[in-house]
Order: C-alpha cells, then sequence, then structure tokens
C-alpha cells in the first residue's frame, strides 16, 4: 500500500472503524512512514477462573438451598420448574381416572392428590348433553343442569385448590430433585464449589518467574514489574509495561497460551492497554472512540461475552461523550437552554470532561487521563492464545488518530456533533435530529502540522516581552 493510497484509505475508509481485515496492510504503510509506531508501548491484563473444589453437600443442604429459591425474585428456575412437576403428576392422575372410569358420574373418583381435575380436563374427556340423545326436551334439561351442576363443582374446587393448597407439595418436589440427582439444575456450581484463590494466584507467579519475570502479588505493576492479584472471583494477570521488541513479544504470547489453559469464560476479560504518544491530545482521544472493528470483535469472543455490563459498544460511548459536551455547554452562562451551532472548546476543557468518564466500554478513553493509555476492553481471557494478533491491530489506532482532522459524534437520539482539529482546540459542530447534515469545512493543513502549532504558541513571559517590547517601542 503506497502513501497515496494510505491516505485515501484514512480519508475514505476509516471515517469510522479501522476494518481489520486490513490491518495487516495499514500497520506496514504506517510504519514505513511513521518512526514513532515502534515507540508505542502496551500491557495486557489477563483473568482467569481460580482453582476450585466442589463442596460436599448434605440432603439438608441441598432441601434448605432449593427451598429458599422457591418463589425468590432469582429462583434460577425452580418455582417454574415446580409448577410444570405439579402439572405432571395431575396429568398422570386424570390419565389414570380417564383409564378407570372416566364418566361423569365418577368424577368424584378422580384422585386429587396433587390437586382436582381441573375444568381442562373436565371438558376433555366429558362432553355436554346433547338434545337429540334424549327422549324429550324435560329429560335433556335434567341431564344439562347436573351436567353444568358438576362442571361448576370441579371448577370451583380448582380454584380453591389454586389459592390456598398448590404449594404444598413443594417438599416431595424437593425430594424428588434430590433423588434422581437433578437439583444441579437449580443450584449453580457457584454455589457449592470452593474457590482457592490463593492457589490460583501461587500458579501465575510460578509461571511468570519460570519465564524470567520479576513479579509480585499486588494490584499494580509497574515498568519492570508483573503483578498478580484478585480481581473479583477471578485471578488477573496483569503485565509490566511491555516493548515492541521480539523478547516482549514472545513474553506476552507466552502468557496468553498459559491463560488460555486456565478455565476461563465471556466474564474472564483480556484488556489491552496502548501506550499513546507524547504530543497525543483531546481530539486525538475523540478520535480514538470511533476506530475499534467491532463487527471483527463480535466474530472472535465468545457468545458469553458480557459487552453490556463491561466493555459497551462506539455507539454507547460516542452517545456518552455527546451528552458530556452537550451538558456542559448548557451550563455556560450564554447558552438560553440550547447549544450553539458551532462552538469551540481546549483541549484542556475536554480533559477535564472526560477525566471522570465510565470506564467499562469497549474502547477506554478514561484510561488516557490516568495513565496516558488507551484501554482496549473488548476481549475476553478465552481468545488470550491470540492476544498478538489483537495487540498489533491496537497498536496501529494511536498513529491513525493522530491523522484525522475530522469525527464525528453521535447521540443515540440521531443528533450529530462534527468535531474538527485545531490547534489546541477543538471546534464542534451540533446537527439536530432530522436536521440536514450540510458540509462542515475539513482542515487542509495534515493533521500533525495542525498539531504542531498548538505547541509553537508563544508563553504567558514570552506575551509579556513582546508587551513590553511593544511599549517601549511606543515611548521612543
Amino acid at each position: 500500500m503506497t502513501v497515496k493510497e494510505l491516505k485515501a484509505l484514512i480519508k475514505e475508509i476509516l471515517l469510522e472503524a479501522v476494518p481489520f481485515d486490513k490491518a495487516t496492510d495499514i500497520e506496514h504503510s504506517l510504519r514505513a512512514k511513521y518512526d514513532e509506531m515502534n515507540d508505542y508501548t502496551f500491557g495486557v491484563e489477563f483473568e482467569f477462573e481460580p482453582v476450585s473444589e466442589s463442596e460436599p453437600l448434605s440432603r439438608d443442604d441441598i432441601a434448605s438451598k432449593l427451598g429458599e429459591k422457591f418463589n425468590s425474585r432469582d429462583d434460577s428456575g425452580f418455582t417454574d420448574g415446580y409448577y410444570e412437576w405439579l402439572e405432571n403428576q395431575r396429568n398422570s392422575e386424570a390419565a389414570a381416572w380417564v383409564r378407570r372410569h372416566g364418566t361423569l358420574d365418577t368424577v368424584d373418583r378422580f384422585n386429587s392428590e396433587y390437586g382436582p381435575m381441573s375444568t381442562d380436563t373436565f371438558d376433555e374427556y366429558i362432553a355436554a348433553p346433547v338434545e337429540s340423545d334424549y327422549a324429550n326436551e324435560e329429560e335433556y334439561n335434567q341431564a344439562y343442569e347436573k351436567y353444568d351442576d358438576i362442571r361448576n363443582e370441579v371448577d370451583s374446587d380448582y380454584v380453591r385448590w389454586q389459592r390456598r393448597f398448590m404449594d404444598e407439595h413443594v417438599d416431595e418436589f424437593i425430594s424428588s430433585l434430590i433423588r434422581s440427582s437433578t437439583w444441579t439444575d437449580y443450584i449453580s456450581e457457584d454455589e457449592y464449589k470452593i474457590i482457592d484463590a490463593e492457589q490460583g494466584i501461587e500458579d501465575a507467579y510460578d509461571f511468570l518467574e519460570s519465564l524470567g519475570e520479576d513479579v509480585r502479588k499486588d494490584d499494580k505493576p509497574d515498568k519492570d514489574t508483573w503483578a498478580v492479584g484478585e480481581d473479583g472471583p477471578n485471578v488477573e494477570i496483569r503485565s509490566r509495561h511491555m516493548s515492541q521488541t521480539g523478547h516482549d513479544f514472545d513474553i506476552i504470547s507466552k502468557v496468553g497460551n498459559w491463560v488460555s489453559d486456565q478455565p476461563t469464560h465471556g466474564k474472564t476479560g483480556m484488556h489491552i492497554h496502548i501506550g499513546v504518544p507524547r504530543d497525543f491530545d483531546m481530539f486525538d482521544v475523540l478520535a480514538m472512540s470511533t476506530l475499534v472493528d467491532e463487527k471483527a470483535i463480535q466474530s472472535e469472543v465468545s457468545v458469553d461475552r458480557d459487552f453490556s455490563s463491561y466493555a459497551k459498544f462506539r455507539r454507547s460511548l460516542t452517545n456518552g461523550i455527546f451528552n458530556k459536551i452537550r451538558d456542559y455547554m448548557l451550563k455556560q452562562p450564554d447558552a438560553r437552554e440550547t447549544v450553539p451551532k458551532s462552538f469551540i472548546l481546549t483541549n484542556q476543557q475536554v480533559k477535564e470532561l472526560m477525566a471522570y468518564f465510565d470506564r467499562n466500554h469497549g474502547t477506554n478513553i478514561q484510561a488516557f487521563s490516568e495513565h496516558k493509555t488507551i484501554e482496549f476492553r473488548y476481549l475476553g481471557s478465552d481468545v488470550a492464545h491470540r492476544v498478538l494478533k489483537w495487540i498489533s491491530y491496537f497498536l496501529l489506532l494511536p498513529r491513525i488518530a493522530k491523522s484525522k482532522n475530522r469525527i464525528n459524534l453521535d447521540s443515540i437520539y440521531g443528533e450529530r456533533l462534527v468535531a474538527t482539529r485545531m490547534p489546541g482546540k477543538i471546534m464542534f459542530t451540533m446537527f439536530k435530529t432530522n436536521e440536514p447534515r450540510t458540509r462542515v469545512p475539513m482542515p487542509k493543513e495534515p493533521a500533525d502540522d495542525i498539531k504542531q502549532k498548538a505547541f509553537e504558541l508563544p508563553s504567558k513571559l514570552d506575551v509579556a516581552k513582546q508587551s513590553a517590547v511593544k511599549k517601549q517601542s511606543g515611548t521612543q
């Protein structure tokens, strides 16, 4: 891919996501053009489930746990399971009654141990009298009155049972589950497993040491030392600051392979931090929010990855950024309950707005304020053996963000903020829902040149010196 082709790709295709399937071509082109990319650092947090052992549960323990679930808010389907079982028992009694009796005169012989006959059962097996079967109208009326009285009594008995006695067989249902060993359908492994986090930490610690790495049992790694500790119910391995060298890539690959051999699932995260360049500004941070190929992410991860809680997608992220900026503008003295069509914020103003942003997005821009990194939280550690290809992809994105001059930030209601790069500032243009999207002028200068101007602005001391010179010149 030539430089010209790369520019065309950034201008046309990369208006939003960077296509994962073009990542290799883009990487070669960017690295050939920008030496700084070789200096980007990275770090990875791997989670896995610690070793666990089943805790033997006595019959009384199982019965107690199941009993607590009945009609509770989070019953794991136990209540519905009971009513289904009870209905099956009643259906069996109905079938037995039909085989033995099955007539209007024998309704009272229905075995009501699991509840009386229902009107559904009555109507299924007992037909209403037909007038043509009787010698005269009087006989028919007598037969129908008898049928109707019995049916009404069946209905009354069934309703009374539903209201007062329907739940009296829960203990029997529990006993049947214990006998058949199907109680595990309603009691999760988490409720009868002993989690040994200490052993999981110890195993990870020993493995990292075997690779010749410095490691400690702690929450925070540093530039030289790995850390291993607990993160909720999981064990988390936190890498030291990694560089783009063959050795570090080899180490992170070995750790990824080791983690893949541990118990993992959609809630054991693999978070990749990318260290951004020193001149990274808030326009670049906002641009990062638009870049990840989330379709490729979804095809990579397991179906139980909980994006809505831990790694929300770009739609949520850009909507949150939009709301932060809009709400800030509405608080300004001259807002008058509306946001100006066009306005300018400094990088510092935008940085302050984003400092306390929700971190639980797939692209966590909040990490920039605290760590000078962008964290990517999309992936689960069930794909830890493929960590290198995702590190390579995420390493591309800061440079692409730095190459952009304009991005779109959309709200869930169809509003749009167009952000345009300026030296040390960002110009925002707002389009309301259903408002025509007119063209916002694109800066003609390359993004790097615009960025550089922000660093060339005179300091307060320089301004003061220039002012003093002007005054002195004016008096001479």
